[in-house]
């Protein structure tokens, strides 16, 4: 049966251990939650093993605890096909995560672009929808 709505196939996944500086994550106004870390450590695990059980090839890039955001890798870089931008986000400190992503998207063989750092726009992965 031909795929009647495109969808892409997807073979490679990048995530990011989480920082056990997360509670100190950017949050939305109204959420004080406190997540529990290691719960959510365990959970990032079944995550990574659930990507590779799907056959994907994980790069599982590690926790920056200077970065407590650090594991929401999709809003430093948009990859479309072997092309990969790599964001300006809004948050002053979710800019110190760009370097890193930027040389996996490298590592990885992915045309590498990026948003000027002396540039006054931003962008952020969840700011992208693909149509």
């Amino acid at each position: 049966m031909a795929d009647i709505f495109n969808f892409p196939v997807y073979t490679r996944a990048v995530v990011r251990q989480i920082s056990s500086k997360l509670n100190e994550a950017t949050r939305m106004e109204g959420f004080d939650e406190i997540a529990d870390v290691d719960k959510a450590k365990e959970e990032h695990a079944c995550l990574v093993q659930a990507l590779k059980d799907l056959g994907l090839e994980v790069t599982v890039l590690p926790a920056e605890d200077s970065m407590p955001d650090c594991a929401f890798v999709e809003d430093c870089c948009v990859v479309l096909g072997n092309r990969a931008l790599v964001t300006r986000p809004a948050d002053d400190c979710r800019r110190l995560e760009v370097d890193s992503i930027k040389r996996c998207m490298t590592d990885l063989g992915l045309e590498v672009h990026r948003i000027a750092a002396d540039s006054e726009a931003t962008l952020e992965g969840g700011d992208v929808i693909f149509t």
